[in-house]
């Protein structure tokens, strides 16, 4: 095995033992927590686009349209064939009033994820 290959499968492993910590972690505590945990690993891991997607489906939960659009936003721009963020982003901007964003990103999921 390469040390390349080392590398990235010793990152990808971190980053799912840590993300599964984080989740499992959140999902036990207050709103204000799983947001300080969700945000602390999207800030270990900037590009990785799940860990930004966790911190937008805890503003989406929260029904913070407006707090959710800019890490969906992110997320879909770390990573374009990853389809879950794009539907979220579309009802987050159809809950915030954005009806061309909404449309928009919505077409982006079928093209993403026909």
């Amino acid at each position: 095995m390469s040390t390349m290959l080392r590398v990235s499968s010793t990152t990808h492993r971190r980053q799912k033992v840590g993300g599964s910590r984080a989740f499992r972690q959140a999902s036990r505590d207050t709103p204000q927590r799983q947001l300080e945990l969700y945000g602390n690993l999207a800030a270990a891991y900037p590009d990785d686009q799940r860990a930004h997607n966790l911190v937008d489906i805890h503003h989406f939960g929260q029904q913070d349209w407006t707090l959710a659009i800019a890490p969906f936003e992110r997320a879909t721009g770390l990573d374009p064939a990853f389809s879950a963020p794009y539907n979220m982003l579309g009802y987050a901007r159809r809950f915030a009033g954005d009806m061309e964003g909404a449309e928009n990103r919505l077409r982006d999921l079928h093209r993403t994820d026909p």
